[in-house]
């Protein structure tokens, strides 16, 4: 015997999907993951759950092209020496 365990027209015995004991099938409410619970045991679906994300605008406010380089070599023709001579 049970806490449950009475005649109520109309209702019927269930249980709770976390803890197990035998509740009337009205005491117990669902759950956003489909269980069904009593009171004791019902949570709330967590808010962070709905929390959406903002859109970061990552674009430059301006852009310019490429400098030149700045770097001019000291010598224009530099032909390589041949391997093999001392």
């Amino acid at each position: 015997m049970g806490r449950a365990d009475y005649l109520k027209l109309g209702d019927w015995n269930a249980i709770c999907d976390t803890c197990g004991q035998k509740y009337k099938g009205t005491e117990l409410k669902l759950q956003w993951n489909g269980f069904y619970a009593c009171d004791t045991c019902f949570d709330f679906r967590q808010p962070q759950d709905f929390v959406r994300g903002v859109v970061d605008d990552q674009h430059t406010p301006y852009s310019r092209p490429d400098a030149p380089a700045s770097f001019v070599p000291a010598v224009a023709n530099l032909e390589p020496v041949p391997s093999g001579t001392n």
